[in-house]
């Protein structure tokens, strides 16, 4: 069990990438954007990727002996899934990717805060998907705007 939920949390050995495997694993979620699936089917996979994310981060961090360890990247998987839900097409959905990784990596007020106090397996997944909501909410913000500002 715990070759899988490593597995998991490790985003599928994304995770191991040398070099900002948190930004790798969020670009690797962009083609999501194409796939045909519904809104329910969508926020099924959400939710189920949160729960395994949750408990697969916990048994990783705890065998690790780490906090919040680089190599777990299930938690920007689901915080850019869920930055992206429901966008209209590809140049929003890297918009998501941009304010995702901006508000992960910087995490302003409630993402730093529970960033700091959450612990365990739900407080590593917890900072990502309050980036992903607050970039959801950002981007489809900007849908609007531009939707009103075009002729």
């Amino acid at each position: 069990m715990q070759r899988f939920y490593y597995t998991i949390a490790t985003g599928f050995g994304l995770g191991h990438v040398p070099f900002i495997p948190g930004t790798v694993a969020s670009l690797a979620v962009l083609p999501v954007i194409f796939l045909p699936i519904t809104w329910p089917g969508y926020a099924l996979i959400i939710v189920i990727m949160f729960v395994l994310g949750t408990v697969a981060a916990h048994h990783t961090a705890r065998d690790i002996q780490a906090q919040d360890p680089q190599v777990v990247v299930i938690d920007e998987i689901v915080g850019m899934l869920i930055a992206m839900t429901a966008v209209p097409n590809w140049r929003y959905a890297l918009c998501s990717f941009v304010l995702f990784r901006l508000l992960d990596i910087t995490k302003p007020s409630v993402i730093g805060w529970a960033d700091r106090k959450v612990k365990g397996g739900f407080g590593i997944m917890l900072d990502d998907v309050l980036a992903g909501l607050a970039a959801c909410a950002l981007t489809h913000g900007l849908v609007h705007v531009t939707r009103f500002l075009s002729p």
